[in-house]
């Protein structure tokens, strides 16, 4: 009995819900903004605690000191020049590799051999398609009917 009670309640529920336009997505969607709201509210007492600022300030000196220090500095230096050799050297041997003369004369050679494939691929089609289309003027042995999308060619 309570539970078809309850079931039509949740029945009317739903379709009051419908009613008004609140979707799932817009329940969801209140949902996270309340979870939201609570984590920030809850961050904020903890921000205001004395034990976190006290950290804070702690942390806070201890990264001033570090940044200062003459070894962090140095050992910043010495990674940014190494990085701006690093990138140099290979900004010079890529310059080097595409100005070598063996490089250019195989780009070169390779380049004029695909082009020569592709002309002589080009040819023999041309050719066996000519030899196909002009091979069906012929009626076809088993009785079907030919269809050409392109005129046949007479010799």
């Amino acid at each position: 009995l309570l539970r078809k009670q309850l079931s039509q309640k949740e029945q009317e529920l739903s379709e009051v819900k419908k009613a008004l336009g609140i979707t799932p997505l817009t329940e969801l969607k209140q949902s996270m903004q309340h979870g939201f709201d609570v984590v920030g509210h809850k961050w904020k007492e903890v921000t205001d605690t004395d034990t976190y600022k006290k950290i804070d300030e702690t942390l806070t000196t201890w990264k001033t000191k570090v940044q200062d220090s003459g070894a962090y500095q140095k050992t910043k230096s010495t990674l940014s020049e190494g990085g701006k050799k690093a990138s140099d050297a290979l900004s010079s041997a890529g310059t080097k590799i595409k100005d070598n003369e063996t490089v250019k004369s195989i780009g070169e050679k390779t380049t004029a051999a695909f082009k020569r494939t592709g002309t002589y691929i080009k040819e023999k089609g041309t050719v066996l398609k000519t030899k196909v289309w002009a091979s069906t003027d012929a009626a076809p042995s088993n009785g079907e009917t030919v269809v050409h999308d392109e005129p046949t060619q007479s010799n």
